[in-house]
């Protein structure tokens, strides 16, 4: 496995800080906290470690974000990834816009998984890993969970 290059790492992660910033601002968006405490693991996975390409785009790895109150640093994350419009950051949680709050799989094929109540996506995260393996699928299932959710469960 190559090891990453931690320096660009950081620098985009902290570019990923200045959206969610920025965007939780325009919206007067809560969970500001939840989508800044999971940006470095995120920007490790796409930039790193996920097997995505828009040409690959049927063999990707597949990444779930169940603590899906961190939307934002998602949505910042596929951006900056060039997986999702930056100026479509301006519609997060606008009237008419076209990013919910919480994760809406038909907003864009980038998102896997509707999410929102808690502990919901780890189980269909699972639920995904387990049929590709029964199919010999070889890509990796990816979920990212928050504490609220391990605390209350599903």
């Amino acid at each position: 496995m190559r090891l990453p290059n931690i320096n660009k790492l950081k620098k985009i992660s902290n570019q990923a800080r200045k959206l969610i910033i920025e965007v939780a601002c325009c919206s007067k968006s809560a969970h500001v906290g939840s989508s800044l405490s999971c940006v470095d693991i995120l920007v490790s996975l796409y930039f790193h470690q996920l097997h995505i390409s828009k040409k690959d785009w049927d063999k990707r790895d597949i990444f779930v974000l169940s603590k899906a109150h961190a939307a934002m640093a998602f949505y910042a994350t596929l951006a900056l990834k060039g997986l999702i419009k930056p100026d479509i950051l301006k519609a997060y949680l606008q009237n008419d816009g076209s990013l919910p709050a919480h994760l809406d799989k038909f907003t864009s094929k980038t998102i896997e998984a509707s999410a929102g109540s808690l502990g919901h996506g780890f189980n269909m995260a699972l639920g995904m890993a387990y049929g590709y393996k029964l199919k010999n699928d070889r890509r990796k299932v990816f979920t990212l969970i928050g504490d609220g959710e391990s605390q209350e469960g599903s």
